[in-house]
């Protein structure tokens, strides 16, 4: 994923894969808006792309948690099932990703603009 003001959204392609089911598998791709890599070597680097990920912008971390909260059984087509399952992942692990890198200043982040009780 790559996310700058300055480039249009990207897409992210995702291989869905049921163990239980092998006949179920499929390519998805979803547009994407702004995000940067949090993991790297270099620690300050993966900081900085933390602070300017699009996980600490208030209305839009918002409207991600929504997507992660949104239940699956809502929707009836099994490729929109599979592609809301995908992106709950992505999410959920950009929010661990978050926690783990910049700690405390993310909770800080989630309490200034009262988004951490969306998790209780």
């Amino acid at each position: 994923m790559n996310y700058s003001q300055d480039h249009p959204a990207l897409s992210l392609a995702g291989l869905y894969h049921d163990t239980e089911h092998p006949e179920r598998q499929d390519l998805l791709i979803e547009k994407m808006i702004y995000s940067q890599p949090l993991l790297d070597l270099d620690e300050a680097s993966t900081v900085e792309a933390a602070r300017r990920s699009i996980f600490m912008d208030a209305i839009a971390l918002e409207q991600l948690m929504e997507v992660a909260l949104k239940d699956e059984a809502l929707l009836s087509e099994a490729k929109a099932k599979r592609a809301l399952s995908l992106l709950k992942t992505y999410i959920v692990r950009g929010l661990y990703n978050m926690t783990r890198i910049l700690k405390g200043e993310f909770i800080e982040f989630l309490k200034q603009f009262d988004l951490l009780a969306n998790f209780f």
